[in-house]
């Protein structure tokens, strides 16, 4: 359409996992002013991540296009709204990315079932402008049940985006993040209530999230993140008074220990 620079176009990227996943929007602009120009490169940064989790480009034509994982660098991006749609989003919990949480679309069952990577985010592929999708979701964990998002979406002429599934915490659970103080989740460390020990371990998953349970209303909890030596935890073991309800417990972040 002779917008070869694609002024106008809006890059949405998603990166990281758990609380410190970041969202960044993008325009390429042409300037303002007499004689003034601006960069037709867009710059994001992506801090400690290797990778974009999802690059979503509004082109001015009005075509939404998923592009997907994308590694740290330099890349061009054409425009390519074909015929072949994505429906792309994200499963969350207290607005963080739930990773290995199932979704598929109903009426294409079981050949639609798909997982959520690390940063909650969901990509069902090979539909068609006007088609219909029924999305249901769950977390493959007792922990959660569904609470707002899934239902009947219709395809338009580029990919649908940025739609947020969102899961509620059960009662009876406790659940936070742990992460380095570099922003990075810590994966597959242990945590657990020091008065149910050792019953009670857990550990992160690829979000850097603990989910402990099930406990009872007026139960005392004596959370411990200490089991790594390598690292400080701050805060250290703390004590809740558990009221019985869904619980968004203490974040911690380690320090590497000098």
């Amino acid at each position: 359409n002779g917008n070869h620079r694609a002024i106008g176009a809006r890059v949405r990227v998603h990166s990281g996992a758990g609380i410190n996943a970041l969202t960044q929007l993008r325009e390429v602009s042409s300037g303002s002013g007499h004689g003034s120009t601006s960069s037709f490169t867009l710059n994001v940064g992506l801090g400690y991540n290797t990778f974009a989790n999802q690059v979503h480009v509004y082109w001015p034509s009005g075509c939404i296009q998923a592009v997907g994982r994308l590694p740290a660098g330099f890349h061009t991006i054409t425009e390519n709204c074909s015929d072949a749609h994505q429906i792309v989003g994200r499963i969350t919990w207290n607005g963080t990315g739930v990773p290995d949480a199932t979704i598929w679309d109903a009426l294409r069952f079981p050949q639609s079932v798909t997982t959520t990577d690390a940063g909650g985010f969901f990509v069902l592929s090979g539909y068609q402008q006007g088609d219909l999708a029924f999305l249901n979701a769950n977390s493959t964990r007792d922990e959660f049940v569904l609470e707002l998002g899934a239902g009947i979406f219709q395809v338009g002429g580029g990919d649908l985006v940025d739609n947020e599934i969102k899961l509620s915490l059960k009662d009876g659970y406790i659940a936070g993040y742990m992460n380095l103080d570099t922003g990075e989740p810590l994966v597959d460390t242990q945590i657990w209530d020091v008065l149910t020990y050792p019953s009670s371990i857990v550990s992160t998953d690829a979000s850097g999230l603990y989910i402990m349970g099930l406990f009872s209303a007026g139960q005392s909890v004596f959370i411990n993140p200490n089991s790594r030596s390598d690292l400080t935890m701050t805060p250290g073991a703390t004590v809740l008074q558990y009221d019985g309800s869904a619980l968004a417990g203490p974040n911690f972040t380690g320090t590497a220990v000098q």
